[in-house]
């Protein structure tokens, strides 16, 4: 179920403050989280002035305030901060081709991810794997608008067919879908991990995943806690790609993407 909640569109200064500054901070151990946390702020607000966007409320910055750079993993992306519709994500891979079939079971031949994401999605699995749970299986992964614009419109329909008002589909389908535009799946960094039929939440895989994808630079985006703040309900099976240090940062602060954006600008 989808609420709305506006969060300030912080996303690519994020992506440009991680390109000019902390890139580095992937490579490390980084023992403190406060003081990784301080530095990409500071590289944010060096950036913004920089830029001179430090006088505007960033609550106005838009995406083509500025071009997504050397770092796009923590790209924030929902209802309220859209992708443009000719956003496409850099060096896609096909999952089918790219990834070990002995590890992973990509569920469509079409399937794309970015690939250092599947990089480290593989390299997660394989430890999956090691501490004896396998049968994974990949869902979903990269989505173009095109193609989540046909998931909307074939939703509505169905919901229009079942004796709906064309609102009522369009709020129907928002539970369920996400806006053109807005979904994670855009940006190639996001997939959808399940275990061939079984109910995902209710396996020891999904157990797992969510104890150990920030150790590999993932975080599960939608739990049931942040309901309020994402708008969607609790995806277990969801992953996304944020990188180091921000996955870490994120789990040792309890926060969801959101809230980690937002904390950037908190004075």
């Amino acid at each position: 179920m989808r609420r709305h909640r506006r969060f300030p569109l912080l996303s690519l200064l994020v992506v440009l403050a991680v390109g000019a500054g902390i890139g580095y901070m992937t490579f490390l151990d980084v023992d403190v989280p406060a003081q990784a946390w301080n530095q990409v702020r500071a590289s944010l607000g060096g950036l913004a002035e920089s830029l001179q966007l430090i006088s505007r409320s960033l609550a106005d910055v838009t995406f083509e305030d500025v071009a997504p750079a050397q770092d796009p993993t923590p790209l924030l992306v929902n209802e309220d901060n859209p992708l443009p519709e000719d956003y496409v994500p850099q060096d896609l891979v096909l999952m089918r081709e790219y990834c070990d079939e002995d590890v992973v079971y990509i569920k469509g031949s079409e399937i794309e991810g970015n690939r250092e994401a599947v990089d480290k999605l593989m390299e997660m699995l394989r430890a999956a794997i090691a501490d004896g749970l396998g049968d994974w299986q990949i869902s979903a992964g990269y989505r173009s608008v095109a193609y989540q614009q046909q998931l909307w419109d074939n939703r509505v329909y169905e919901y229009r067919q079942q004796g709906l008002s064309a609102s009522e589909a369009q709020s129907a389908t928002a539970r369920y879908v996400a806006v053109p535009g807005s979904s994670e799946h855009h940006t190639g960094l996001a997939f959808d991990v399940t275990v061939p039929g079984e109910s995902f939440p209710l396996t020891e895989q999904s157990k797992w995943l969510a104890e150990h994808c920030w150790d590999y630079g993932f975080i599960i985006r939608y739990t049931e806690e942040k309901e309020d703040i994402t708008g969607i309900s609790a995806e277990p099976w969801h992953v996304r790609y944020v990188g180091q240090p921000h996955a870490r940062i994120m789990r040792d602060e309890n926060w969801c993407l959101e809230e980690y954006i937002a904390s950037l600008t908190t004075p």
